[in-house]
């Protein structure tokens, strides 16, 4: 998916438009995309990860005009349009549809007013015309405007590249793992970050999936795996855990799961 790309390049544009460098700015993202002197493109994980340095765990952007948007540490959310100066606004959290991934932002500052709709579905990049995971929709006015201003685009979530590792089973809810609770391989997880996937082994078979990873939240969905007749209970508690979680932290080479409720889950230790 190389939507990431335009929206580092939207990004670019609208931070250099209000210095009046727009065709500079234009010139220079296209160089340093293909990096001229060392002839090799801007590396993805990079990009992502200088954002998520900032702060940044949402981005999105568009065109017609160029805009960006970014939510920074769920405590602020910016907004960047092409020749205008840059809005801020405390962040709120969302509400959310009953039956569908649509979460609905209303965010305000003493002078303006935004509301933004994040909806997964796949989003076509009006100038690339590659996918991103979410289609979003801006309005935003001044509060003595009686108008918005609707912008459209694309946006993604800024993964965690932390999490692209191999990981060992430690603790499933506060007791260690046994090496007599399983009958092959130590239960554990490789997850591939920027294939939104994971693998891996519940102690007797091999499992896989498709892992969401947005801000601080993580989904293990659509799994699947092999089908032996396994010995003891280690295996479904393990699938369990994977199951409910929702939230995650990485702290001293260690991966903790947490459910809804903020309860530790499991505990993984890193390996590669």
């Amino acid at each position: 998916m190389k939507s990431w790309y335009f929206i580092f390049l939207s990004v670019i544009l609208v931070s250099c438009a209000s210095k009046g460098k727009v065709g500079k700015a234009f010139n220079t993202s296209i160089d340093s995309s293909q990096n001229k002197e060392a002839g090799e493109p801007v590396n993805k994980q990079a990009f992502f990860m200088k954002k998520q340095a900032e702060g940044v765990t949402f981005l999105a952007s568009g065109t017609e005009p160029f805009w960006s948007l970014e939510i920074i540490r769920e405590e602020s959310v910016k907004l960047k349009q092409l020749g205008k100066d840059s809005l801020l606004f405390l962040f709120k959290q969302p509400e959310r549809a009953m039956d569908a991934d649509i979460r609905r932002y209303h965010v305000q500052s003493d002078r303006d007013e935004m509301i933004f709709t994040v909806s997964r579905d796949s989003c076509v990049n009006a100038m690339s015309g590659e996918k991103s995971p979410f289609k979003v929709t801006v309005q935003v006015k001044k509060k003595t405007e009686r108008e918005f201003l609707t912008l459209s685009g694309c946006g993604t979530f800024i993964p965690d590249y932390r999490l692209n590792d191999i990981w060992t089973i430690e603790t499933i809810q506060g007791k260690q793992v046994l090496e007599n609770e399983y009958s092959r391989n130590r239960p554990g997880l490789e997850i591939h970050i920027d294939k939104s996937e994971f693998g891996g082994n519940s102690g007797c078979n091999g499992i896989g999936g498709t892992i969401v990873n947005e801000a601080n939240g993580i989904l293990f969905t659509r799994m699947i795996g092999t089908m032996m007749a396994c010995p003891g209970d280690l295996e479904s508690r393990f699938k369990n855990t994977l199951t409910i979680s929702r939230t995650y932290k990485i702290e001293n080479n260690r991966l903790y799961l947490y459910d809804s409720a903020k309860e530790e889950l499991a505990v993984f230790r890193k390996i590669d």
